[in-house]
């Protein structure tokens, strides 16, 4: 089943309001602002680890090229293999350190510089170069854009939702409300936790390349799909 789109969402997060005539009427930016916070919010509770963000990409390395591109859509590179074989992530500044002349060889290293994958050896010949990682959350550009996450989710987006458009301070008559959405959205949230987190067991073949991405990635280099 798909996943929920931003109208879907909006009518959820409407029924959680309930809109009284006596309330304030939300208008859809209103609406569509508070859905994107809550995926936001949502994907930071989870660190990076919900199970149905996972994504891989993969391409050709070409000889004697030492950098290529991350996906687009990245938020922790969990994983980088060249054939199959794992490489173990290591500092840029430390190869520069270790290194007056890059070798080259079978990559068995890489590291994050300026947004890129830098592979060390620099390949001397063309390999699979794949890239496990967790995709970053964006807000949802129109109504039919699908939430990023299933719809076992919906509910704790509609509560949260809500919870940001009853709690806003020009309005103090929904507090009390507000603070009803958030204890039931902390409720569902810990099902959700408990369902869809990797645990550590699960994630620790991660461990030694979970990092978090510090800078925006540009198109991938060369036939990588994802």
């Amino acid at each position: 089943m798909a996943n929920s789109t931003r109208s879907q969402l909006r009518t959820l997060t409407n029924q959680e309001i309930k809109i009284d005539r006596l309330y304030k009427i939300w208008s859809e930016p209103e609406y569509n602002q508070a859905i994107d916070e809550a995926l936001f919010y949502i994907n930071s509770r989870g660190d990076g680890k919900w199970q149905m963000q996972d994504q891989t990409a993969t391409g050709l390395t070409t000889v004697d090229q030492q950098f290529y591109d991350t996906p687009d859509d990245y938020l922790w590179l969990k994983v980088v293999e060249f054939n199959d074989r794992a490489l173990t992530r290591v500092e840029y500044d430390d190869l520069v350190r270790q290194y007056t002349e890059f070798p080259t060889g079978t990559p068995t290293q890489y590291c994050l510089y300026k947004g890129k994958i830098c592979l060390n050896p620099i390949p001397t010949q063309e390999g699979v170069l794949k890239m496990v990682y967790s995709k970053k959350v964006v807000n949802l550009t129109t109504d039919e854009t699908e939430s990023p996450f299933a719809n076992r989710f919906d509910r704790a987006v509609a509560l949260y939702a809500a919870f940001i458009l009853l709690s806003q301070p020009s309005d103090s008559r929904n507090n009390q409300r507000a603070s009803t959405k958030l204890t039931r959205f902390e409720t569902e949230l810990g099902v959700l936790l408990k369902m869809f987190l990797y645990s550590d067991r699960e994630n620790m073949r991660f461990r030694s390349t979970y990092i978090p991405r510090t800078m925006r990635g540009r198109r991938y280099s060369r036939n990588f799909t994802h």
